[in-house]
């Protein structure tokens, strides 16, 4: 009974070793492409290319951009997962090839390279029925404050509750307009006093 239970314990130790293997030769990917999708078009002279991938310490993604011979010496490298950007791309069909190298830089395996075709095209190539569409789908800021008065209505109303505090008249402005109003009633007096001494001159 003892001798069982230790070859049970064998068999799945031996299960559990194995099974990273098993899994590396039926082709599951340690390395993968978030973004460009396959086919997709790209507005502008530069590829943003996002990588993921796993592996042991020491793993990294070899690059390339329309290379027709590519190699470890014409590879660009990009050593922790994230972005990668090409710069300067010309308007057309492009290839990215992406491939999962190890510490020596040679390929971990043939099946972790990922060949990607997307298209570029300059700004200017950009419809008007692009650009309205792309504008029709922006949505405007909501005001939450639609129901606050202005600022100059807070002014003129004599003060209001803005969220920032209380807006109300200044004392000097009410000085002023006591002077001015003190002024204008002066000049009318004035007037009327000119004119009743004329009449009596007269």
């Amino acid at each position: 009974m003892r001798k069982l239970f230790f070859l049970i314990l064998i068999v799945i130790f031996g299960l559990i070793a194995v099974s990273p293997a098993l899994a590396q030769e039926g082709g599951a990917m340690a390395i993968e492409i978030t973004s460009p999708k396959e086919g997709e078009l790209i507005t502008g002279d530069e590829i943003l290319l996002n990588i993921k991938y796993s592996g042991e310490s020491g793993n990294h993604a070899h690059i390339w951009l329309d290379e027709q011979n590519p190699s470890e010496d014409n590879a660009k490298t990009l050593e922790d997962p994230g972005p990668f950007l090409f710069r300067d791309v010309k308007p057309g069909d492009h290839t990215i090839i992406v491939e999962l190298a190890g510490d020596d830089h040679k390929p971990i395996d043939s099946a972790q390279k990922i060949t990607l075709k997307v298209k570029t095209r300059s700004a200017a190539d950009v419809t008007q029925e692009e650009i309205a569409k792309a504008l029709s789908q922006v949505k405007p800021a909501e005001n939450i404050n639609s129901n606050q008065p202005s600022l100059s209505d807070c002014a003129t109303k004599g003060g209001c509750d803005t969220g920032a505090g209380v807006i109300k008249k200044s004392k000097s402005s009410i000085l002023i307009l006591i002077i001015e109003g003190i002024v204008l009633l002066s000049s009318i007096g004035g007037l009327i006093f000119l004119f009743l001494r004329r009449k009596k001159q007269g």
